[in-house]
Parts: C-alpha cells; structure tokens; sequence
C-alpha cells in the first residue's frame, strides 16, 4: 500500500506526524484502504536513504494487484512522481468531544477539491471524507484510540489532525477526451494526528512575537494547498527568530501586502476596538476567522472590515491578534521587523516605498545594531481583545 503515497506525501507525514497509524482511503472505491503504522513509513524511508547513498536505483513494491477489486494496474512511478501532484489538505483540531467546527472544515476541504482537482468529484465526496475523519479520531467507547501517540492514547487533550488528498496535475487526454469526461484510476487521501501545541494561559496575558518574512507571494491563496517552499522559509525564519508565527510581506509590485501568516489569520485592533481583517479574495478564510467574526457580533464588536492591508497598515496599528486552529484568538506583543542586514534592507525599501516614517513610530524599538534588530511592538490587554477572546470561546463549544 505504500507505494500509492508519493514519496512527497510521505515526508509530510514523518516530519509531523504523532500517532501510531495513519488513515489511507479511497475517494473513487469509496473504501478505506488500510490503517497503515507510521513505523513502516520510517522504515521505507531509510531503506530510500540507503539505496540512494549506495547509488542503487530506487524501486517500490509492485502495486499490480487489485484492492477490493476495484484498483487499476498502475506502476509505482505513477503514484510516486511528485511533479505530478497538487497537495490539498486540511487541518482540524479534534478532542475527546469529536472534531471542532467540522462542518466548515469539510465545506473549504470541499471548494479546495473542487478547484485544484481535474476530474469531477463523486456525489458522496463529502460525506465519505467526513465520516472516514470521524472514524479516525473517535475514541471507541471512551476507551483507547488505536490511532493517538501513547502519550494522549486517551484524548487527555486534545490533538490536531490532517487530511491530506493528492490530485494529478499533469492530465493526459485519452483518445481526445477532456479531464471532466474521463475518470481517475484511484483518488486516494490519508488522515493523520500531527505534532499539536497550543499556548500555555499566560501567552493569552502576555502575547507572542511575530515575524515578517519577506518576498512571500502564496499562489491560489484561498486555497488549501501546500506550497513546499513557503512552508521551508517560514519555518527556518522561525526556528532562527523564535517567533512563534510569521507574517507573509509581499514584494513593491504589490504594495507590499501582508495578507496573512504562514499558517494563520490576522486581524488589526484600533484604539477605538474597530476591527480590520484582509481582504477576502488575499487569504485563505480560515475557520477560526469565521468562528471569529460570528463572536465579535456576539460580542457586539461590530462586524469584521475586510480590505487590503500592507506593511504600512502593521506599523499603525493598536493592537493584532493572531487566529489559528490551535491558538483560537492570541494576541501579539511584538513583530520582529528585522534581524539582520538583507532584512533590514527589505524593511527600509518597504518603509520607503510605503513612506511611513519609522523613526517617528512610538512603538519602534531597536534590539540591537550587530545585527542588525529592531521590533514594533502592541497593546496585549484591551477591552476589544478581551471580549473578543471570550466571545470565540463560547463560539467554540456552542
């Protein structure tokens, strides 16, 4: 069976997985395949390893028999070739309760699909790949879920899951057929616990520290799909800054936008609690950020303002807070501006293009000058966040 995971898929899955099983279904037989023990994923990907290091040519099993009568004969090469696939996925938090917001994951997991795949979908798309995470992540009786790492066998917190479906991009048309009139061999996905943290109650007193990352440009971005090289910068200028979440800056042509994080929404907090998001047609409309502006009218903050925003609307901001499946609603204390010299630089072009004048920003402070590090830094306790933060509590298990 792990030949029909691209080799891709498989990386994802050992970089952040934290269970003991993953889930492997079929979207076209309408079957799950088989609960296949991320143990056997670290053992194909060291015999990889070796044979690559041994200039052996790498070749997986052969995948010419048939699952539950219904597969086509394919050769590995197929299934495994990564230039050939778009990888749609999403992430959910589930918990001994079942899994948040589910309905709004499945309905963007759902539009995704349907715009990246070539192929029409089946009828029963969503209700199979709902019921097959709801099987996934059910504690059967309150007793063990085979599923969840030793640590959290019993949902003693709660765990983030993904579901991850490849599509084929490179559609070769039988006998003059278009991709709508023809019909996959086998559309395949797997569900999967990942590594999951969620903030400590201080960093909801205190805030987090963000990051800009500069020339960051997501392609499709309303869209749920990976872009391997996003994730790459982000993650380094993470691990190097120590921030927590970093915000995507695009470049002069586009007026240097910040439409959202790497993984994550935002919003800006005025003095007078009114509330700005970007615009809807610049991010992915994540689930929190739905949750969220159905708290802030519950809350009576007013409805959400969705329009453009650049670096230049960061620097003038009160207060920001950050919206994700596992943070909820978080406020940010800081953004680190920059942090060496190439930073520096793309900061100062933005700042000039933008014309904002960054000696003159009361909540500029300069870290250091060797290297180069300075910080913007923001209201963490308001009225407008703290209502804003219990309203999406309550929306969260209403």
């Amino acid at each position: 069976m792990l030949h029909l995971i691209p080799q891709k898929v498989r990386q994802f899955v050992l970089s952040e997985s934290d269970c003991k099983n993953l889930l492997l279904c079929s979207l076209t037989t309408k079957n799950i395949l088989k609960s296949i023990p991320i143990d056997t994923l670290v053992s194909l990907s060291a015999t990889e390893a070796s044979e690559k290091l041994d200039g052996i040519p790498i070749l997986e099993s052969d995948c010419s028999d048939k699952q539950d009568g219904d597969l086509k004969n394919s050769t590995s090469e197929e299934y495994t070739k990564d230039e050939d696939w778009k990888l749609v996925y999403d992430l959910m938090r589930a918990s001994k309760q079942g899994i948040l917001f589910l309905r709004e994951h499945m309905a963007r997991f759902m539009e995704s699909l349907e715009n990246m795949s070539p192929y029409p979908l089946p009828s029963y798309t969503n209700d199979f790949i709902k019921s097959c995470l709801q099987e996934y992540s059910t504690t059967p009786n309150g007793g063990l879920n085979p599923n969840l790492s030793d640590r959290n066998s019993k949902f003693q917190m709660d765990q983030n899951m993904k579901v991850i479906m490849w599509v084929k991009t490179n559609i070769n048309s039988v006998n003059g057929a278009s991709p709508s009139e023809e019909k996959p061999d086998q559309m395949l996905f797997i569900i999967y616990f990942i590594k999951s943290f969620f903030p400590p109650p201080e960093w909801y007193v205190k805030g987090i520290q963000f990051a800009f990352l500069f020339n960051a440009r997501r392609q499709n971005p309303r869209f749920k799909v990976i872009q391997s090289q996003i994730i790459s910068r982000a993650k380094q200028l993470r691990e190097a800054s120590g921030a927590f979440e970093i915000m995507l800056v695009d470049d002069a042509s586009n007026n240097y936008l910040v439409p959202e994080g790497s993984r994550s929404n935002y919003l800006l907090i005025t003095q007078s609690g009114k509330i700005r998001c970007s615009d809807k047609s610049d991010i992915l409309m994540g689930i929190t950020l739905l949750a969220t502006t159905r708290a802030a009218k519950r809350a009576g903050l007013g409805a959400i303002e969705h329009c453009k925003l650049t670096l230049k609307d960061i620097c003038s901001t009160y207060a920001l807070v950050m919206l994700g499946t596992s943070p909820g609603v978080l406020p940010v204390r800081e953004i680190l501006l920059y942090y060496d010299v190439e930073s520096e630089a793309n900061f100062r072009a933005a700042a000039s293009f933008l014309n904002i004048d960054v000696e003159g920003m009361k909540n500029f402070k300069t870290i250091s000058f060797d290297p180069p590090s300075a910080v913007l830094e923001f209201v963490v306790q308001s009225d407008a966040i703290n209502q804003l933060m219990k309203a999406y509590d309550e929306e969260k298990v209403s």
